[in-house]
């Protein structure tokens, strides 16, 4: 099968965004890692300051608990993460050049199938929900997820792929994948850190599997969709034995996955991990 990485050209006046490096100069494999842990260290620090927020509209939002659902603080949370997408959206807004982060098309491409056994094994294994709960709240569950998809990857998988190139995809993959899964120790702040660390394997092929997903169509739509659906069936999950056992399982079924492509998609295939990036006339 053929991929195609680009999109037709827009109209007249409008630059294109395919999310691939048309750069006559891209940027070299040192400054790309520094530049995915910058952002990194960025994103846990606002993550962090944003938690009074979170703390004031948990007393200022009041809504009735339903079944098992908290809908007062599925709505802060919600409000929460806006909040982080505006203040990560600004620069876009701000800086015209840094808006080729990539496309938020959908091209058509068949990676995005890479994330099937993730969402399967999910829904399989851990998408029931432990009692009955209203439809308005799987509704506002599934939403506040993609949220979390939405702001994650415009950092890890927009801002830090921008104008990647092409000499060392691998690395930018892997990297983004590293910062994406130890950002989530944020998580264990006031909760358990053995918790987190056993879901970091489980995480990093997630990471893996977003990171080809956007390299390889060029759309943040894809992996934004991807992420967003990851989420919500974990966060609909049940909790305990099965959870616990199945967890190393899917996280095997998942890396295994996301290795083997990164070593031989079509887009990878024959890349060294860490060229030299070429040079400025």
């Amino acid at each position: 099968m053929t991929l195609h990485f680009t999109e037709p050209p827009l109209e007249e006046g409008v630059p294109m965004d395919s999310g691939t490096d048309s750069a006559a100069c891209p940027m070299s494999a040192r400054s790309r890692v520094a530049l995915i842990a910058a952002l990194s260290l960025a994103f846990a620090a606002t993550v962090q300051a944003s938690l009074p927020l979170k703390g004031w509209l948990m007393q200022v939002v009041k809504i009735p608990r339903s079944s098992y659902v908290s809908y007062d603080e599925i709505v802060a949370e919600m409000l929460n993460r806006t909040a982080l997408i505006v203040v990560w959206s600004l620069p876009l807004l701000v800086l015209p050049k840094l808006r080729d982060i990539g496309s938020f098309r959908l091209p058509r491409t068949w990676t995005p199938f890479l994330v099937l056994p993730i969402l399967a094994l999910n829904i399989f294994f851990f998408g029931r929900f432990p009692v009955p709960i209203p439809l308005l709240a799987y509704l506002t569950i599934v939403f506040n997820q993609m949220s979390v998809g939405v702001l994650e990857e415009l950092v890890f998988r927009g801002y830090a792929f921008r104008r990647f190139p092409e000499a060392h995809p691998r690395l930018v993959v892997l990297t983004s994948a590293t910062c994406f899964t130890l950002v989530h120790l944020v998580n264990a702040i006031g909760g358990s850190v053995a918790s987190e660390l056993a879901k970091f394997p489980f995480i990093f092929a997630c990471g893996l599997s977003f990171g080809i997903v956007r390299m390889a169509s060029g759309s943040l739509a894809w992996s934004t969709l991807a992420h967003g659906a990851v989420n919500a069936s974990a966060k609909l999950a049940t909790t305990g034995g099965t959870y616990e056992t199945m967890l190393p399982f899917v996280a095997a079924i998942v890396g295994i996955g996301a290795v083997t492509t990164l070593c031989l998609h079509p887009k990878l295939r024959g890349r060294s991990l860490t060229p030299d990036a070429p040079k400025c006339a």
